[in-house]
C-alpha cells in the first residue's frame, strides 16, 4: 500500500518475481483508478453469486445494472428487475430524456452497421410496437447516394407443405373512412430531376415485377405478374369498385396500358360478370384524327380480327 504526497493511495499485488500484477488507486480528488496486467481481465463477482452490480448517474439510480438473478442487463431510467437480456429505457421528462434512444455511428465503411443472427423459430426477429404513433414516420430511411445498391433487400427461400399458402409480405391496414378522406395503402413517389442527354434513353419503372419459372413442371403452373383483388361486402351508399385506376399524362405519347404478349397466349382476357353494365366502355369525346380502336392484323390468315 502506497500513498503520495497529496493523499493518493495505491494498492498493488505483485506476483512471485516481485512484478506489480495490477494496481487500485484512490485518488485524492475522489477519482478510482483500476489497473490490470496487460492480457488479463478484471471480474466483478468471481463467484457468479446472486449479487447485483450497479452504476448510479445524476439524476438515474441504475444507470448501468446488472442483476446477478436473472443474468439480465439494463440501462437507462429502469429500476425494477430488466425484462430482457438487454434493456434500454429511457425517461418521458427527466434524467435520461431528450436524445435518441439508441443511436448507432457507424464510421468503418465497408463493414455493417447493425448485424442480427437469429436462430429463431416460433419466435419474430425484429417486432415493433407503436400504438402511440400519429404524425411521425413508424421507420425513417434515407440513403441519397445510391448508386447500384439497394434501399430495401429480401432474399428468402420457400418450402411450404403441399396445399399451403406461402406470402412473402404481408401488410394489413384497418382503414376507418368515417369522413371525407382519401387512404393509400402504399405509395411510390419517383421524381426524376436529371435531365437526359442527347443520344441517351432513360427507363423509369415504378413498379417492375420479374416473374421466372424455369423449370420443366408436370403438373399445373399459374403464374401472375400482379393480382388485385377489389370486392365490397356493403348495400348501402354509392360504392364504385375499381381493379387498377390508371392515368397517363404530358409526355409526347400517353399509353394508358400497354401489353406485350408472348405467342400461344392472349393479350387481354375480359371476363365479366356484368347484366346490365358495359363490358367494355370507351369514352373519347376529344378524338378528331385517331382511331377508338385500332387492330393491326397484317399476317393473319384464317383468324379474325374481330369475332
Amino acid at each position: 500500500i502506497q500513498v503520495a504526497q497529496h493523499g493518493a493511495t495505491t494498492i498493488s499485488t505483485t506476483d512471485d518475481d516481485s512484478n506489480d500484477d495490477a494496481d487500485l488507486t484512490l485518488d485524492a480528488d475522489g477519482k478510482i483508478v483500476v489497473e490490470a496486467k496487460a492480457g488479463d481481465e478484471s471480474v466483478f463477482n468471481e463467484g457468479g453469486l446472486d449479487v447485483d452490480f450497479r452504476v448510479e448517474a445524476v439524476d438515474e439510480t441504475h444507470m448501468i445494472f446488472v442483476e446477478g438473478s436473472t443474468n439480465r442487463v439494463s440501462i437507462g431510467d429502469s429500476a425494477d428487475s430488466p425484462a430482457a437480456t438487454l434493456e434500454v429505457t429511457n425517461h418521458a421528462t427527466a434524467g435520461a430524456y431528450n436524445v435518441p434512444l439508441m443511436q448507432l455511428n457507424s464510421n468503418d465503411t465497408n463493414q455493417t452497421a447493425l448485424d442480427i443472427n437469429a436462430a429463431n423459430i416460433d419466435g419474430g426477429v425484429l417486432d415493433i410496437t407503436a400504438n402511440a404513433l400519429t404524425t411521425a414516420n413508424l421507420i425513417n430511411i434515407a440513403a441519397s447516394a445510391l448508386t447500384t445498391g439497394y434501399l430495401l433487400r429480401s432474399q428468402t427461400s420457400y418450402v411450404p407443405a403441399d396445399g399451403a399458402d406461402a406470402i412473402q409480405v404481408s401488410y394489413h391496414s384497418d382503414f376507418d373512412g368515417v369522413g371525407s378522406s382519401d387512404f393509400t395503402a402504399m405509395k411510390l413517389d419517383i421524381d426524376k430531376d436529371g435531365i437526359t442527354a442527347s443520344g441517351k434513353t432513360s427507363n423509369v419503372y415504378g413498379l417492375h415485377i420479374d416473374l421466372d419459372d424455369s423449370v420443366t413442371n408436370v403438373g399445373t403452373v399459374n403464374t401472375y405478374g400482379a393480382k388485385i383483388e377489389n370486392t365490397f361486402a356493403n348495400t348501402g351508399g354509392t360504392v364504385t369498385a375499381y381493379g387498377i385506376d390508371v392515368s397517363s399524362t404530358g409526355a409526347d405519347v400517353n399509353h394508358g396500358i400497354k401489353i406485350t404478349n408472348g405467342a400461344g397466349g392472349i393479350a387481354l382476357d375480359v371476363d365479366s360478370s356484368a347484366t346490365e353494365t358495359n363490358v367494355v366502355d370507351i369514352a373519347a369525346t376529344a378524338m378528331t384524327e385517331g382511331r377508338a380502336i385500332n387492330v393491326d392484323v397484317n399476317s393473319i390468315t384464317t383468324g379474325y380480327a374481330a369475332y
